[in-house]
């Protein structure tokens, strides 16, 4: 076996999806992703039952069949509360039984997964005593996935009495969606970069260090990244 084959398993066994994104969001940010936690389905599913719900105002009615794979989405129109099964319905619509024009973009589903992460902010903030908290923390535990350890953890359960929807701030890149790639405006792109930079505090120095960007100077006001 040649060491090319022997490096080729090595990294095959240490790079995985989650490690993936922290490099490439490194690079293309400038900011120091250090960390990661990913819930799935389930997960997500438990946490909004545990919490009794969100409420949300759906925009217009969502409604997706695919039997195959069990999914049944079938949300109508106006302010209420969803459960777990109905809130990740609402996050993850993309296509509809009704034809293209009823399709959710990755920005409709992005915007729908920040407003439910607000909503679930805000109760998260009203609980007031820790032992719910870890109560949820203790329901989504299976199905979390992170590399943070158990004491950054709960260091992290105590940072969140003091969150609530009012410091979230939510950046646009101005990206959008044309022939299989997404494209971000140049500006508001290095605009999201920058403030990133600035609320972490990164020195010049690591920025230098960090830098992988697909952004060039020859770049006419867009860059596209392919999905």
């Amino acid at each position: 076996m040649s060491l090319c084959t022997l490096h080729n398993i090595a990294f095959q066994l240490t790079e995985t999806g989650e490690t993936l994104v922290k490099k490439t969001l490194t690079g293309v940010l400038e900011i120091p992703i250090e960390h990661y936690i990913s819930i799935d389905f389930e997960g997500f599913r438990s946490v909004i039952d545990e919490l009794d719900g969100v409420e949300v105002d759906v925009d217009r009615k969502l409604y997706y069949n695919d039997p195959t794979d069990g999914t049944y989405i079938d949300l109508t129109p106006g302010l209420q509360v969803l459960n777990g099964d109905q809130a990740l319905d609402y996050v993850r619509h993309r296509e509809d039984n009704r034809g293209v024009k009823y399709y959710s973009s990755d920005y409709d589903r992005n915007r729908r997964q920040q407003e439910v992460i607000k909503v679930m902010t805000d109760k998260l903030a009203s609980l007031g005593e820790l032992t719910k908290l870890f109560k949820l923390l203790e329901v989504a535990g299976e199905h979390l996935q992170t590399d943070l350890s158990k004491g950054q953890i709960m260091g992290l359960a105590m940072d969140l009495k003091d969150i609530s929807p009012s410091t979230l701030v939510s950046l646009d890149n101005g990206g959008y969606w044309k022939d299989g790639y997404t494209y971000l405006d140049r500006e508001k792109f290095l605009t999201v970069r920058t403030t990133l930079q600035r609320e972490m505090d990164v020195r010049s120095d690591q920025i230098s260090e960090l830098n992988n960007s697909p952004i060039h100077a020859s770049d006419k006001g867009t860059t596209s990244t392919n999905q």
